[in-house]
């Protein structure tokens, strides 16, 4: 694992965030994330997450916050 993998896989921790990628999204992304899949199933998997950080906002439990890299 690189020194920025291992960076962000501290930070997720810390700020309890967790990192949703699309199937098709660089392998790089892929090896970090928390999960892995279509818009459909990502969007589920953050209404059940307990994450104060993630991917979508709109599917986050309300008072979550989102970062978008897309």
């Amino acid at each position: 694992m690189s020194d920025l993998q291992n960076r962000i896989k501290q930070l997720k921790q810390e700020k309890n965030a967790v990192i949703l990628a699309h199937y098709y999204v660089h392998d790089e992304v892929q090896e970090i994330a928390d999960y892995i899949g279509d818009s459909f199933y990502l969007s589920k998997v953050a209404t059940k997450t307990d994450a104060d950080y993630g991917r979508e906002r709109q599917n986050l439990k309300p008072g979550k916050d989102c970062t978008y890299a897309g």
